[in-house]
């Protein structure tokens, strides 16, 4: 009887140390390394106007099929559905938005211009990163119907819990809108460095902007840009262009009140605004796009980013960053969506 019985507790205990792992992970429920999705702008003439998302990751040589953002079948819903499926464990949770999901409409100015989510088990988490307002809820999911108009960037990453350091680091420096924050006493034990995270404040730390190599769970090299509101410069040309030695093509909403940024070919990494694309064989202006990604100009480098910050004036002053790879199909899908670019004024 004893024996059953410390049986049963091992089986729990098992159980409970697989279901303590967050995974990014398609719309079929597979566990994948990590992705990039595509929102496209609302068309009238989509399968899901509003709603359309395409999905690549590690295996992807083309853009997959339309998938449903306002179903619970797509790769965003079913990674997250991990942590709305969870609320018994309690694991790490950490939400921010510059534009929270509830009532209040405006903008966090003072906080960082950066949207995503990260969860995190007992050995192994994911971290998604996206452009969409006032996205997601933390009671369930749904898609946010202020989100269907324009175009929105989404990447996912899954790490081991012991590289949470990263994703914390990268939030002290930007300082983001927190709308929900679990941190774990195991996690405050295992790694006391979270309870900075815990108690966010905005701090002068002496550099303004960070850039450090991270691996993904499978040991994929991700680099993790981050600037603060300190930093006063642009994400891209100032940092990931110089840092990564490429030339940048940025596409980043440019339809705001704020000033935008002109291409700029003024050093010997230039960093040029898409002004019109094709994703899926929709095509769109950059104005109906509210997306935030980069990659570099040539195949030498496939340099992929996905990030929060837009290329304008006032963003020299938000703290935000991007997560980027090196991945030639990923860099073809992204570049071949490419229709018209801003070309340098002389």
């Amino acid at each position: 009887m004893i024996f059953k019985i410390t049986v049963l507790l091992l089986i729990a205990t098992i159980s409970d140390i697989i279901k303590a792992q967050f995974f990014c992970k398609n719309r079929h429920g597979k566990r994948v390394d990590w992705f990039v999705g595509y929102k496209q702008p609302k068309n009238k003439s989509q399968i899901y106007p509003g709603a359309t998302f395409h999905y690549a990751d590690q295996d992807s040589t083309e853009w997959g099929s339309a998938e449903n953002l306002k179903s619970p079948k797509n790769a965003i819903a079913v990674t997250l559905k991990q942590y709305y499926g969870s609320k018994k464990q309690k694991p790490f949770y950490f939400f921010y938005n510059d534009q929270k999901p509830n009532k209040e409409s405006r903008s966090h100015g003072n906080h960082a211009h950066a949207k995503g989510v990260a969860i995190f088990g007992d050995t192994s988490g994911f971290w998604l990163i996206h452009s969409v307002p006032k996205f997601p809820s933390l009671k369930h999911y749904f898609y946010a119907q202020n989100g269907e108009i324009y175009g929105q960037s989404f990447m996912c990453v899954t790490l081991k819990t012991t590289s949470i350091e990263i994703f914390a680091e990268a939030m002290k420096y930007i300082y983001p809108a927190v709308y929900g924050m679990n941190v774990p006493k195991t996690f405050l034990a295992r790694f006391p460095f979270l309870n900075d995270l815990k108690q966010l404040k905005k701090k002068n730390i002496a550099n303004t902007s960070l850039m450090k190599n991270f691996k993904s769970n499978d040991g994929m090299i991700f680099y993790n840009f981050a600037k603060s509101d300190k930093y006063k410069k642009d994400l891209y040309s100032d940092m990931i262009a110089r840092q990564m030695k490429v030339s940048l093509f940025t596409e980043t909403w440019m339809n705001g009140g704020a000033k935008d940024l002109d291409s700029d070919c003024s050093t010997a990494y230039k960093v040029m605004n898409v002004m019109e694309l094709n994703v899926a064989g929709n095509k769109f202006a950059n104005k109906n796009d509210h997306s935030k990604w980069a990659i570099a100009e040539n195949e030498t480098k496939p340099l992929v980013c996905v990030g929060d910050i837009n290329r304008q004036e006032s963003q020299k002053k938000r703290g935000g960053g991007a997560v980027c790879f090196e991945s030639v199909n990923i860099w073809k899908l992204y570049k071949e969506s490419i229709v018209e670019i801003e070309n340098c004024k002389v």
